[in-house]
């Protein structure tokens, strides 16, 4: 259905939007003119006709053409031609038009001898191949034509389960009650506010939703166990999520706010997993909000105690390591005095080289201590100078009661 200034013929183009239509038909495109139509066809409606409908025994035919007072009325206005009721039922086309959509039916051509009862299989299919036919089915067979949004399905099953599971969030009810009930993963995608099932699934789920009880406890527990699952791989996927981050940035941030950043985030996650295992499992926990809120602290207090205690120590572990091992010097300090003890000469001198040694290992204990920003290698290396002095020392030593008994 076109206007006529978009025909081709010339004859057709001189008409007004308001003065015609053009029907475009199979052998081509036919203009049918519109001016003066009502006053052509202005011919009044037989009286007898209508008296004889209305005696009908139809019911709907007595409806239809039911008399009203003003038809008893006589004079000009109760004049009713035929262009008049077709113009009255044209606008009542137009107007349940308006309130219905546009659809399209495509005709297929059976058989070119225009008989009836032939039906042609390659012109068929050519058709249905040319029309996208084919292609269509084929994308249903592939696609998802069943879809469902998350809050529809949430309202629809929710009471067939219990209350805990009743107040999870739309998806993620869906995808706990999809992924429990064994469903292929090629079966169903999820979308952002729906879920899309392939041809004859989305029943299967629902017949399975609405099965005996004993199946449907079966399903709650299925539910349970992959929330618990879930939240667990989302937990770790977090984990090594961070853990990937450190290493790209390790290069630009340094080592020890990696650290405060990871452990952070270790905190966070292993709280939050916490949390979500004790509202899911049947472990006694607290009911009201305000005890929940209590409980909740002091599992963080717990966690960050445990975590910050691990970072002072592996902060300072190679101070106390270093510590012990340089007060380790001692007991070669207290050899050292054995052997001098049995000196005869120079005795006084060896004494005095073993308080000095014992007063650098002090001095070395003291800057230790006093400084908690030392690093490994500054202790390493005070290390080995107050060892090799006491091995010196001792080498000396060894060396004068050699002489003494010669």
């Amino acid at each position: 259905l076109q206007l006529p200034r978009s025909s081709r013929l010339k004859a057709h183009r001189t008409l007004r939007d308001d003065e015609g239509f053009l029907l475009r038909h199979f052998a081509g495109a036919v203009c049918y003119n519109t001016n003066q139509f009502i006053e052509k066809n202005n011919d009044a409606l037989h009286a007898s006709l209508e008296f004889l409908v209305q005696e009908s025994n139809s019911k709907l035919v007595q409806h239809l053409f039911q008399n009203t007072d003003n038809n008893n009325a006589k004079g000009k206005l109760n004049f009713i031609s035929v262009g008049a009721k077709f113009q009255s039922q044209l606008s009542q086309l137009m107007d349940k038009l308006k309130e219905n959509g546009t659809n399209f039916v495509r005709c297929i051509k059976p058989n070119s001898r225009m008989v009836c009862g032939v039906l042609e299989g390659g012109l068929v299919l050519g058709q249905l191949q040319c029309a996208g036919t084919t292609a269509v089915l084929e994308l249903m067979e592939h696609g998802y034509p069943s879809r469902a949004p998350f809050h529809d399905l949430h309202n629809m099953y929710a009471s067939y389960l219990p209350a805990k599971l009743q107040k999870l969030s739309p998806k993620v009810f869906c995808e706990a009650i999809v992924h429990s009930l064994g469903l292929s993963d090629k079966d169903y995608k999820f979308g952002v506010t729906r879920v899309f099932f392939r041809p004859g699934k989305y029943s299967e789920f629902d017949t399975m939703m609405k099965s005996d009880p004993e199946n449907l406890k079966s399903i709650v527990d299925a539910v349970l166990s992959w929330l618990v699952k879930s939240r667990w791989r989302k937990s770790i996927f977090a984990v090594l999520s961070i853990i990937k981050f450190i290493v790209q940035i390790d290069c630009h941030v340094g080592r020890k706010r990696v650290r405060e950043i990871t452990y952070t985030a270790l905190v966070q996650s292993s709280c939050l997993f916490i949390f979500q295992i004790n509202e899911l499992t049947q472990r006694p926990h607290p009911s009201t909000v305000k005890n929940k809120i209590v409980y909740r602290r002091e599992c963080l207090i717990l966690l960050q105690k445990t975590i910050r205690g691990h970072l002072v120590r592996r902060k300072h572990r190679p101070r106390y390591q270093g510590l012990a091992k340089i007060n380790a010097l001692h007991h070669n300090l207290k050899d050292m005095e054995t052997v001098t003890a049995q000196l005869k000469k120079e005795k006084d001198s060896a004494q005095r080289n073993i308080e000095n040694l014992r007063n650098s290992i002090r001095n070395a204990c003291a800057a230790i201590k006093s400084n908690e920003n030392i690093s490994r290698a500054e202790i390493d290396k005070l290390y080995s100078t107050l060892t090799k002095d006491v091995e010196t020392q001792m080498a000396s030593l060894q060396k004068a009661m050699v002489d003494q008994k010669n």
